[in-house]
């Protein structure tokens, strides 16, 4: 009983200091490569904003590196089942089909996430309409299971509750 008791009290907790997504479509089509990994970095892809690309593609700060080759293992883990933050452990950078309990989403997504809010100095979704709208598509391609195209597993998230 304790030790699950401890596990509880070290699970990430959700607040409610986030920006609002509830006002963009849902998306049941997102795919990681065409529709994240460009706003993430590593790409040449025209039109898309980088917004990681500084610190955790060209470098690998924080020990996480988002380029195209390093992310499956950064994010997801060998399992594929979450990769455990470095930093802020027991938190997974991306539990697939639960994204409130995903770290990268609570950082880009919360001002109260550990130590707050990514990219350093963001002001949030509601000041960058584009930047939100790359909040939703991780939202929903968490909630859908956080699928890349090297992934063995097919399909983990529930339709009925994408948001």
């Amino acid at each position: 009983m304790l030790p699950a008791l401890f596990a509880l009290a070290l699970a990430p907790q959700v607040a409610a200091d986030c920006d609002d997504i509830d006002g963009i479509a849902p998306r049941y089509d997102v795919v990681f490569e065409r529709d994240i990994q460009p706003l993430l970095g590593g790409t040449s892809t025209p039109g898309a904003t980088p917004y990681c690309e500084t610190c955790h593609v060209l470098s690998s700060s924080g020990g996480m590196n988002v380029a195209p080759a390093n992310i499956r293992l950064a994010w997801l883990g060998e399992d594929e089942a979450g990769q455990v933050s470095l930093n802020f452990p027991p938190w997974k950078r991306i539990l697939p089909g639960r994204p409130g309990d995903s770290l990268v989403y609570r950082r880009i997504h919360c001002d109260d996430s550990p130590p707050g809010r990514m990219p350093p100095g963001s002001p949030g979704g509601a000041m960058d309409p584009a930047f939100l709208q790359l909040q939703a598509l991780l939202h929903d391609w968490i909630a859908l299971g956080a699928i890349m195209a090297t992934t063995d597993r097919r399909f983990i998230g529930d339709f009925e509750s994408l948001r």
